[in-house]
C-alpha cells in the first residue's frame, strides 16, 4: 500500500431549497414560513391600492399586501380571512361608516405598516375581529391567530378618552339601576350605550385561610360587574347620575371607582373562534396603541407552562436563519401568548388610554423591552395585569386602573421558580408584577380582588444577575449593556437603585388580597417605596410583605384595614435585613398587628 500525501478534496454542499424549510429565525426566535405552496388556502394580492375583490369563503383566503402597495380598507366586511399579511401599507380609517375586518391572523412583516384610526367628529368605529383555529402542523409553537408583528410598524389610535376612571360619590346599591359619580367630569364624555365596570368591594373574605376559597359556604362569587349606560344627568349637588340598562346585582362601596370600557377601536376574539387571539411584536418595528379596546385576547393560562419543543434534525444545509423543524414535544400551554406583548422590542412602544378586558394569564407584558403603559384600564387579568418579565425593562407604568376579579393560582412565585428556571412567574393573581428596579411605576390604582397581590416585585438574583439591559432608544445611556450587578457596583454606597433609574411611588389599592405589596429578594443598594396606600377589605392577610430583602425604606403612604375584628398584619418581614419605617408618616389604621415575622 502506497500512502500519498494528498489532501482530500473538499466538496461544498449547496444550500437546501427554501421550499424544504418550515421555519425562519427572526430576532433569535423561530416563526413559521408562510407561502402559497405551504397551505391549501387561496392567496390573493392587493394591487393598484385596492383590497382584493370577490366572494370569498370563510377561512379559505389569505390576503397579501405587497411591499410596494398602499391599501386603504374602508369596508364592513364579514368575510373571515385565514390571514392578512402586510409587506406594504394597510390604512384603516373610519370616516364614513363603521369598519369590520376579520382576519384569523394579522401579520406585519418587517417592511409592513398598519395605520388604524377613527375620527372623533364622526362617531364611527373600527373592529378587528379574530376568528380562527391554530394550524399546529404549520405552527406548532402557536404564534399565529391574532396579531404577529415581525419588525413591522403598527399605529392604532381611537378617539381620546380623558376620563377613563371616576370615583363613586356614594355606594352603588345592588337591586338599583343607578350609579352616582362624584363631580361632572364624566357627564359629557360617558355616553348612552357605553359600558362601565364596577369593581368587587365585598368585605370580610378570609383570603389567608389555607383552604380559601373553598372555606366559603356556597363558594366564592366574584362581584365585579360590567353594565351599560342608558342615561346621564347631573344632580343638584353637582354629581353625575348614570342610569343603567339593568339593576346591579351587588353593592359597590364608596371608595371605589367606575371604569369606562368603551373605545372606538376594538380588537376582539370572536365568540365563534376556536382559539383566542394574542398580540406579539418583536424587533425594530414601532408599536403604538392608543384608546383601543382589547377584548378576550391572550391564550397562555395560569396553568404550568408547557412549551412546544422543536429541533432541526433534517441534516439539510440551509442558509442562515432557515430550518426544517421537527416537533419533539407538542406543548399544551405555550409561554408568551398574551394580550399585548412587547417581545425583545428594540424601539420604544406605547399602550395608552386603552382597555384590556379579560385575559387567562397576563395583560400587558414588557419583555426585555422599553414600553410606556399609561392611563389604561385592565380588567380581569388572571395572572398579572402588567408583567415586567426579565428585570431589564426600563419603561413606565403610570396612572393605570387595574381591576382584579379574584382569579389567579393564588400561589407564590417561589413554587414554580426552580422547576421552570424562573420562567413560569406572575401566575398568582397580581395587578402589577415586576422583576427589576429600572421601570417607573407611579400613580397606579388597583381595585377589586387580587388572588395574591395588587403590587409585587420578585428580584431573584440567580435569574437576572447576568441579563443585560438592551439598547433601546430612550434608555438611560449609563444602563445600556449593564447587568443588575453592574448597576449596583456603579452606584454610590447607600444609593437606592429603584430611585436612581426607576421608582415605585404613589400607587394605591382598595380591595381584597393576600398581600398588598409583595417584595421578594431585594438586595444590593436597596430601594425606597414612597406614598403607597393600601386599604384592605378582607378579614385576613398582610398589607406589606418582605422576604429575603436586605434593605428597604417605606416613606409616606397609609395602611388601613376596613373589616372589623380582622387579623391583618401591617408589615411582615421574613429572612431580611434592615427595614426602615417612619410610623409618623405611615399611619396604620385598624390593622390587627402592625408588625409581624422578624420585622
Amino acid at each position: 500500500m502506497e500512502l500519498m500525501d494528498v489532501p482530500p478534496e473538499l466538496i461544498e454542499i449547496p444550500p437546501a431549497s427554501i421550499d424544504l424549510a418550515t421555519h425562519r429565525k427572526f430576532n433569535n426566535f423561530w416563526y413559521p414560513i408562510f407561502g402559497e405552496s405551504r397551505d391549501d388556502k387561496t392567496w390573493v394580492y392587493a394591487s393598484n391600492g385596492m383590497w382584493p375583490s370577490g366572494l370569498f369563503a370563510d377561512h379559505q383566503v389569505v390576503v397579501v399586501i405587497p411591499e410596494e402597495e398602499s391599501v386603504t380598507f374602508d369596508m364592513y366586511d364579514t368575510t373571515k380571512y385565514d390571514k392578512v399579511i402586510v409587506y406594504g401599507s394597510l390604512i384603516i380609517t373610519a370616516s364614513t361608516s363603521n369598519i369590520l375586518l376579520r382576519p384569523g391572523t394579522l401579520i406585519v412583516e418587517t417592511t409592513g405598516i398598519i395605520d388604524i384610526s377613527t375620527d372623533p367628529s364622526k362617531g364611527y368605529t373600527v373592529t378587528i375581529e379574530i376568528d380562527a383555529e391554530i394550524d399546529r402542523n404549520l405552527d406548532p409553537e402557536e404564534t399565529t391567530v391574532g396579531v404577529l408583528s415581525l419588525g413591522g410598524t403598527m399605529n392604532v389610535r381611537g378617539n381620546p378618552v380623558m376620563n377613563f376612571m371616576a370615583p363613586l360619590n356614594s355606594t352603588a346599591i345592588g337591586g338599583t339601576s343607578t350609579v352616582t359619580i362624584a363631580g361632572t367630569s364624566v357627564s359629557t364624555e360617558w355616553k348612552i350605550g357605553d359600558d362601565i365596570v364596577l369593581p368587587d368591594t365585598q368585605q370580610g373574605l378570609d383570603v389567608s385561610h389555607w383552604n380559601f376559597p373553598k372555606n366559603i359556604p356556597g363558594g366564592y362569587i366574584d362581584q365585579t360587574e360590567i353594565v351599560t349606560i342608558v342615561g346621564v344627568e347631573v344632580d343638584l349637588d353637582g354629581n353625575t347620575i348614570l342610569s343603567l340598562s339593568s339593576p346591579l346585582q351587588f353593592n359597590h362601596n364608596i371608595g371605589a371607582h367606575a371604569g369606562h370600557l368603551t373605545r372606538s377601536v376594538t380588537f376582539v376574539t370572536s365568540p365563534s373562534s376556536l382559539d383566542r387571539g394574542h398580540i406579539m411584536y418583536t424587533g425594530g418595528g414601532a408599536m403604538n396603541f392608543q384608546y383601543v379596546r382589547l377584548e378576550q385576547f391572550g391564550r397562555t393560562t395560569i396553568d404550568k407552562i408547557d412549551n412546544t419543543v422543536m429541533e432541526d434534525v433534517s441534516g439539510l444545509n440551509f442558509v442562515d436563519d432557515l430550518a426544517q423543524m421537527t416537533v419533539m414535544h407538542q406543548g399544551s400551554n405555550q409561554i408568551a401568548r398574551y394580550v399585548f406583548h412587547a417581545h425583545l422590542s428594540r424601539v420604544e412602544s406605547y399602550l395608552h388610554g386603552s382597555v384590556i378586558l379579560f385575559s387567562p394569564r397576563n395583560g400587558c407584558v414588557h419583555h426585555d423591552s422599553r414600553v410606556h403603559t399609561t392611563n389604561n384600564l385592565i380588567v380581569g387579568a388572571t395572572g398579572s395585569g402588567v408583567f415586567l418579565e426579565d428585570g431589564t425593562e426600563t419603561g413606565t407604568v403610570i396612572n393605570n386602573f387595574l381591576v382584579g376579579n379574584g382569579h389567579g393560582s393564588r400561589g407564590g412565585d417561589d413554587g414554580r421558580f426552580s422547576t421552570s428556571n424562573g420562567k413560569d412567574m406572575g401566575h398568582g393573581g397580581f395587578g402589577i408584577w415586576a422583576r427589576g428596579q429600572f421601570a417607573t411605576i407611579e400613580n397606579n390604582r388597583a381595585e377589586g380582588h387580587f388572588g395574591l397581590a395588587p403590587f409585587a416585585y420578585f428580584i431573584h438574583p440567580s435569574f437576572i444577575e447576568k441579563l443585560k439591559i438592551p439598547d433601546v432608544p430612550g434608555t438611560p445611556p449609563q444602563l445600556v449593556g449593564k447587568t443588575l450587578q453592574d448597576v449596583w457596583r456603579m452606584l454610590k454606597p447607600n444609593s437606592l437603585t429603584i430611585q436612581t433609574f426607576g421608582s415605585f411611588q404613589d400607587n394605591t389599592a382598595y380591595g381584597t388580597w393576600k398581600t398588598g405589596l409583595d417584595l421578594l429578594y431585594f438586595g444590593g443598594n436597596g430601594s425606597s417605596f414612597v406614598g403607597t396606600e393600601l386599604v384592605a377589605l378582607a378579614s385576613s392577610g398582610r398589607q406589606i410583605s418582605t422576604t429575603h430583602t436586605s434593605f428597604l425604606q417605606l416613606e409616606g403612604g397609609m395602611i388601613e384595614a376596613v373589616f372589623p375584628d380582622n387579623t391583618i398584619v401591617g408589615v411582615w418581614c421574613n429572612n431580611g435585613g434592615p427595614l426602615s419605617i417612619n410610623y409618623e408618616d405611615i399611619p396604620m389604621i385598624d390593622v390587627f398587628q402592625e408588625r409581624g415575622g422578624n420585622c
